[in-house]
């Protein structure tokens, strides 16, 4: 009779930790600290296919206009973005075999602990007819620096384009 009672009780024990467990789990970290996910403006500065940048992948957050100077030597640019107000955010897929590359920077969203930027790569379908020239796919584009001070985490995706 002992062990039964025991038994019992480590039953109902075990049944309310799992239930305690299963309702903390099921709670999102927005409902846990009353975060809430906030989708962040987006300005284009520059986005090309052609212009020669740098053969290798780069995701970046630019914060000054010194490095925004030395990764594309162009005042032009640097004039054209307020470092004091806006941060700078670049995607830029490589050297690329032909035309029919992309790489866009979609969606920027503030969730709370850090900013996510969502980038696509997209590649031409072997059905597509494309420019037989090497391509250097790359966006620049700015957000609100009141954003900016967060840890960035860059999200890809991948697709192909169907020219069918």
């Amino acid at each position: 009779m002992k062990y039964a009672i025991l038994a019992i009780q480590l039953f109902c024990a075990g049944s309310l930790l799992l239930l305690t467990t299963f309702a903390i789990a099921n709670t999102s970290d927005d409902e846990f600290d009353a975060c809430v996910t906030k989708k962040v403006p987006i300005n284009i500065i520059n986005t090309y296919d052609f212009f020669y940048q740098n053969s290798n992948k780069a995701l970046l957050a630019i914060r000054d206009p010194e490095t925004l100077d030395a990764l594309f030597n162009s005042a032009q640019l640097t004039e054209m973005i307020d470092f004091n107000t806006q941060l700078a955010l670049y995607a830029q897929m490589g050297t690329q075999p032909s035309g029919g590359y992309h790489m866009t920077i979609t969606a920027v969203e503030d969730k709370c602990h850090y900013l996510e930027v969502r980038v696509e790569n997209r590649q031409p379908g072997a059905d597509c007819v494309t420019t037989q020239a090497l391509t250097f796919p790359h966006q620049l584009v700015t957000i609100p620096k009141s954003n900016g001070s967060k840890p960035i985490l860059f999200k890809e995706a991948f697709s192909e384009k169907s020219c069918l």
